[in-house]
């Protein structure tokens, strides 16, 4: 794999489309890199009083870093510099008052041989 340098200040917020078309709407992200069987990185954007709905990632772990502002996650409150580890199948529904931008590394399970 070749060296990779992404502007991503320049990258326009998008929504999301796919699997998070529609319930995740308060959401806007930026893909950064994507392996078809592997991981996936991203920027995510969550607008101040925005919520998504209840889901869980049956295929792969997450693993989540707070760049700016705060969300609430099944109980917690997470904020700059926090990190978060979401093993598959982890059920969980995201909210925000301020709004949040994270850094979102996704690792999607092999199946098993």
């Amino acid at each position: 794999m070749a060296l990779k340098h992404i502007k991503t200040a320049a990258m326009p917020w998008s929504a999301p489309g796919g699997e998070f078309t529609g319930q995740f709407s308060a959401w806007t992200s930026k893909n950064l890199h994507e392996e078809a069987e592997g991981v996936s990185v991203s920027m995510w954007k969550l607008a101040p009083g925005g919520s998504d709905h209840a889901h869980q990632h049956d295929d792969a772990d997450e693993h989540i870093y707070v760049l700016s502002g705060e969300f609430e996650s099944n109980g917690v409150t997470y904020k700059a510099g926090d990190y978060i580890y979401r093993p598959a199948g982890e059920p969980h529904q995201s909210s925000s008052r301020v709004g949040a931008e994270t850094f979102l590394v996704f690792v999607k399970k092999q199946p098993a041989p």
